[in-house]
């Protein structure tokens, strides 16, 4: 029982929290699709306008409703194109989906990389005609923040004197940053390290906790972070809770098992002075402060340079609009798969029995055979065709996709490499507001205060002397 409290139970808890951290994870959102940017307007404008402004500023290879057509490469006149045009198990109508919003208050035109830009004029135009449009930005994971945390990591575990404890403390801020990296995030972290390190100064010295307890310094250090992630997000301050449970984890941890190696010697040191007789500021942990206000001014210069106003919206519900995805854990719009499943209906519909289409799903290794007859030196001749609904029409499917004579959703699906279903996930960036910014200030804010009080601390006592 002695051990369970000592290692096991620690250990579990630890264990315990990378598990969530890995499993609740919270990415910014970048890209709703790879190598398109999703543009977005109140269904209310005419597409006319809006398509005739594109094709104005080059974006000429733009995906829309109104420019998809039956996804087959047969005749108008063909008994399939008839059929497929029917729409028999509904594929066509759900693929509008991907032209609206979740709500159906918003049209969606997907422009390709290749003709990003013209964007900006685009949008300058349409805001000219009072017309409001919204994109969705491409920005990206925000790596220059775990850069500074890890760096800054690093930095701590050099001037610390003790390396390995150190090292083991700021491996969950890392950690977190790492699945949770968000600017405000990284800041916070940053700020979270720096009160572990100072709060290092009084390890195993009588009175430490107390002391810390009526620290200023170490309060503002350790709460100001916990708030900053709470305001960035409700989900990301229940997790970051998890970061200073495994902090006190670890150090209890290390500090059974350094007992248990000073209990193996007759003699076993203890630091005389305690916590109350022992200076918190050490040039040290200045030096650490300093690195802090450096990180987080880093991290703030990373997130203003990413910041970028794509949106025009009027209104504030823009980061609250869901759009089309294939990063959504939804599956409500129909992807490659329904495509093909739809494709071999309207192929084979003219030729199967009444009955046969009761079947209300497609089975591997499926056959129609029906019969083709064609004219050959003023003959009709008879032949017999078959197709076999396998890995060899799915392949033939998805390369006829290339084919298409206009821009078609399916191209930009299979552009994609993934043939499941979509669904719908929020129209925002990588997270990066104006409210982030606030919060990035904030969070500079903390260690800057606490240089200009400590330096002018500094200057009164040499007057006094």
């Amino acid at each position: 029982m002695k051990y369970f409290k000592q290692f096991v139970l620690p250990v579990f808890i630890i264990i315990v929290s990378i598990f969530l951290m890995q499993i609740f994870r919270v990415m910014p959102a970048s890209r709703l699709w790879n190598g398109y940017t999703v543009m977005y307007l109140p269904v209310s404008q005419d597409s006319k306008i809006i398509e005739k402004t594109l094709e104005e500023y080059g974006c000429n290879d733009y995906i829309s409703l109104r420019n998809q057509k039956v996804p087959l490469n047969v005749s108008e006149f063909s008994p399939e194109y008839m059929f497929g045009n029917g729409d028999a198990n509904g594929y066509l109508e759900k693929r509008k989906g991907y032209f609206f919003d979740f709500s159906r208050s918003y049209s969606v035109y997907y422009i390709p990389d290749s003709s990003d830009n013209c964007i900006p004029a685009v949008l300058k135009k349409l805001n000219s005609m009072n017309i409001s449009a919204g994109i969705n930005s491409s920005s990206a994971c925000p790596w220059m923040s775990i850069l500074v945390i890890f760096v800054f990591a690093i930095l701590q575990v050099w001037f610390s004197p003790r390396r390995i404890l150190t090292a083991m403390l700021n491996f969950f801020p890392v950690f977190f940053t790492f699945k949770m990296p968000f600017y405000s995030v990284a800041s916070a972290c940053c700020i979270f390290m720096t009160a572990m390190f100072i709060c290092l100064r009084y390890w195993n010295r009588d009175g430490a906790v107390r002391k810390l307890q009526s620290s200023m310094a170490v309060i503002m250090f350790v709460f100001s972070p916990v708030l900053i992630v709470f305001l960035t997000g409700l989900k990301l301050g229940f997790l970051f809770l998890l970061v200073p449970i495994d902090v006190l984890a670890i150090a209890y941890i290390y500090f059974e098992v350094c007992l248990i190696f000073e209990y193996r010697y007759s003699f076993r040191p203890v630091l005389i002075r305690p916590a109350s007789m022992i200076n918190l500021m050490t040039n040290t942990n200045r030096f650490v402060v300093i690195s802090c206000l450096a990180g987080t001014f880093l991290i703030f210069v990373s997130a203003v340079l990413s910041l970028k106003n794509v949106s025009i919206m009027e209104t504030s519900a823009g980061s609250g609009i869901l759009l089309p995805s294939k990063n959504s854990s939804g599956r409500e719009l129909p992807g490659l798969e329904d495509f093909n499943s739809w494709r071999w209906s309207a192929l084979t519909f003219p030729y199967r029995s009444l009955n046969e289409m009761q079947v209300s799903k497609t089975q591997k290794g499926q056959t129609v055979v029906f019969p083709r007859y064609t004219e050959k030196n003023g003959k009709i001749e008879k032949s017999v065709n078959s197709i076999t609904y396998d890995d060899s029409f799915r392949k033939d499917s998805f390369n006829s996709i290339d084919d298409f004579s206009y821009n078609s959703i399916e191209s930009m699906l299979k552009k994609q490499g993934y043939t499941g279903r979509a669904g719908y996930s929020g129209a925002g960036s990588s997270g990066v507001s104006v409210f982030m910014c606030i919060l990035l200030v904030i969070a500079m804010l903390v260690p800057g205060i606490f240089c200009i009080r400590n330096y002018k601390k500094n200057k009164w006592r040499e007057t006094r002397q």
